[in-house]
């Protein structure tokens, strides 16, 4: 019979979760140590690399970036808030990063060995600019694919930040056909990272398209669109105007994207679960990668259930470092390679 490995391995670091090229953050550093390097061995063996989304050239983005062009200058900057004991982030990063070709030409990802997922977003305004944006991706992978030493390459098609100041899905349906004839040129396996909110009518006619490998659900969710229950239950009041505020509201004019960020954690995983289980009903067929809130193995059984084939951790890894071990070797038992 055929062999489906859908994946190599079934966890999938979420975007973002291990920076641009597996540097990860600086207080990852402190957590390796205080765990005897248990941590990085973790994230190094057990994890499949994605690289943080980047765009075709430079974003500045909210976050402040080293003199490197893509490390963070402070441990923990303004566009990032997270309530530890709560289990959710939010931030508005907004892609601040150097380009695609910057990233490249640090020859880092060049020696990534195993399956590598690289995640990439069209951000421009206009459908001419974001086909632009495209083509530039194209041309600078095209050149680059035979250094790449990664047994399987994936292009992680992001099209559902909500921190990027435009309307991320409106322009994704405006223009995604010629936008994926563009990227179909790499001929490389595309999975698209869908928003809560995406159309699973529009995802059938996606997954029909020849390069299109399957769906990472979801992204995170945009603190405004949060229903108020949700918001009443992890978030705290205003004391002068008594509504739910994100914790980002304080710096919003230092933001150069405005927004009050996208949240992760516990309080995304229902509406993750929903749009799968949804997708699966309504006759997706592909490969899904289901992520956001995974925070113990119970919830890894929550997605195997609703129809995931694989899980992808992102706040998890800083919030819930002691139930890391816990969660992957359950998604080992649970994701199965089937024959």
């Amino acid at each position: 019979m055929k062999k489906h490995h859908y994946f190599a391995k079934p966890v999938i670091a979420a975007s973002g979760s291990l920076g641009f090229m597996g540097e990860g953050y600086k207080h990852y550093l402190l957590l390796n140590i205080l765990t005897l390097g248990l941590f990085g061995l973790i994230l190094r063996n057990w994890v499949t690399f994605q690289s943080k989304t980047s765009t075709a050239t430079k974003r500045i983005g909210n976050a402040q970036l080293a003199s490197d062009g893509y490390s963070l200058e402070k441990m923990f900057p303004k566009c990032v808030g997270l309530n530890f004991w709560k289990g959710w982030m939010v931030n508005n990063f907004s892609l601040s990063g150097p380009g695609l070709g910057p990233i490249l030409r640090q020859g880092k990802l060049y020696k990534i060995k195993g399956e590598l997922h690289l995640s990439i977003m069209l951000v421009g305004d206009t459908a001419e600019e974001r086909t632009g944006e495209a083509r530039l991706i194209v041309l600078l992978l095209k050149e680059n694919l035979h250094k790449f030493s990664a047994s399987k390459i994936f292009l992680n098609w992001n099209i559902s930040c909500p921190n990027t100041g435009h309307n991320a899905l409106a322009n994704f349906l405006e223009s995604f056909i010629p936008e994926y004839a563009i990227l179909s040129q790499l001929e490389l396996p595309i999975i698209v990272k869908v928003g809560w909110q995406f159309p699973i009518e529009v995802a059938l006619r996606l997954q029909e398209l020849k390069y299109i490998y399957g769906f990472t659900a979801i992204n995170t969710i945009l603190f405004n669109e949060l229903p108020d229950f949700v918001k009443e239950k992890y978030f705290k009041k205003d004391k002068q105007f008594g509504h739910r505020v994100s914790p980002l509201d304080k710096h919003q004019d230092q933001f150069l994207i405005k927004g009050r960020g996208g949240v992760s954690g516990h309080p995304i995983r229902p509406y993750a679960l929903a749009w799968i289980r949804e997708a699966r009903r309504m006759g997706i067929t592909k490969p899904i990668i289901g992520g956001g809130g995974i925070m113990n193995p119970y919830n890894v059984w929550q997605f195997k259930k609703a129809g995931a084939n694989a899980i992808s951790l992102g706040s998890c890894i800083s919030l819930r470092l002691w139930n890391l071990p816990f969660i992957i070797l359950t998604a080992k038992v649970l994701f199965r390679k089937r024959y």
